[in-house]
């Protein structure tokens, strides 16, 4: 992780269909193109990776026993970091709506077991689901999660739903029981 920090990096569009992304979108994207814009370009760009170097991707490598940019992957990774940029949002942000969530479930006496990561990079909204996997029931994980997402927008004004949204489901033992 700590070898991705400040360097440039290359992308080469091709790999992201550039149809999709000569499409504006609602948000300033690092990595739109003009429709004028030849075919074939190679975006390069001073990616900054320092997003990664915060307490919220510590605790999540705790919890998953895994790390972090293994599960997401190097390309999404470059991604992830450019639309923070471009949102201005950053890892200290990011940490302090974890942990916020990660305290809702404390409240209602559930800590999080595992982390599922869910990557979209469709029409370049940039985005990165992270599942607290919970021992629960369903039931009991309906109300936690909408007590989870309660308590984040009360606490943040703006709790990065462009860029990271938090969530909980219960763990397969609990949906295999069902």
């Amino acid at each position: 992780m700590h070898a991705l920090a400040h360097r440039q990096v290359s992308v080469d569009l091709d790999a992201y269909d550039l149809a999709r992304i000569q499409q504006p979108s609602s948000y300033p994207s690092p990595l739109y193109i003009s429709p004028s814009a030849k075919p074939v370009f190679v975006c390069s760009r001073i990616v900054d990776y320092s997003i990664f170097d915060y307490p919220w991707v510590k605790q999540l490598e705790a919890i998953s026993g895994r790390p972090f940019l293994d599960d997401i992957g190097p390309e999404f990774a470059t991604l992830f970091a450019l639309r923070a940029q471009a949102l201005n949002f950053t890892g200290q942000k990011i940490s302090d709506v974890m942990f916020t969530a990660l305290g809702a479930l404390a409240e209602q006496g559930f800590r999080a077991k595992e982390v599922c990561y869910l990557c979209n990079d469709v029409d370049m909204d940039i985005a990165l689901g992270i599942e607290f996997g919970v021992d629960c029931t369903f039931d009991q994980f309906v109300d936690v999660s909408r007590y989870m997402c309660r308590v984040i927008r009360n606490k943040h004004e703006n709790p990065l739903t462009d860029l990271v949204l938090f969530a909980a489901s219960p763990l397969q033992e609990d949906c295999d029981a069902r």
